[in-house]
């Protein structure tokens, strides 16, 4: 059994990293094998959002153009309850989500609210800056991307092509150059 693969494999058909390493305990305990660590489950699942990120870093999107209305709906990731406790950097992060009413027939700014609650919810963890912009671009990465094949197996396939765009590896002999996190100036 690839460890490995199984991991890349739970990770695209989105389970959590705990089920992930609780299933996987039990397959080792019951082939005799050493124990896994959680954390090695979780890094692997860093790498796997890592991905996503440098994929969705090269993608652009045009939105609107002439004649076309955007809509735009702002959340704020966290807040203070009753204006009490500490302000933290998370709480000054405020996530613009963008929509084009002609490209989505029969949608509305209520689809785009609705939109952003599950990106919240989706969101692991936001104390870490870098983790949040993993989670953010993961969510993009499954509606965008993954979200296009009907099946586990064709949404696999497309993260193993994407690792390969980031990781090509050796080719005659010669390490290849991925793509790189494609960082953009803040305005």
């Amino acid at each position: 059994m690839n460890v490995t693969l199984t991991i890349v494999i739970s990770f695209v058909i989105g389970m959590t990293v705990s089920v992930v390493h609780k299933n996987l305990q039990a397959l080792r305990h019951h082939n005799g094998d050493s124990e896994l660590s959680n954390h090695t489950v979780s890094d692997y699942f860093s790498y796997c959002r890592k991905i996503a990120e440098v994929i969705a870093s090269h993608t652009n999107v045009v939105l609107g153009g002439e004649g076309k209305t955007v809509q735009i709906d702002e959340t704020f990731l966290t807040k203070r309850k009753y204006n009490r406790g500490r302000i933290t950097e998370q709480m000054t992060t405020t996530v613009l989500g963008l929509y084009c009413k002609e490209d989505k027939t029969g949608n509305t700014i209520n689809d785009l609210e609705n939109q952003n609650k599950l990106f919240k919810k989706s969101i692991a963890c936001r104390k870490i800056p870098k983790l949040l912009h993993q989670y953010m671009a993961l969510f993009w990465y499954r509606r965008n991307v993954l979200k296009k094949f009907d099946d586990d197996g064709s949404q696999n396939m497309q993260f193993l092509l994407d690792i390969k765009r980031v990781y090509p590896g050796y080719v005659n002999g010669n390490l290849q150059e991925g793509l790189m996190l494609k960082e953009i100036d803040s305005p």
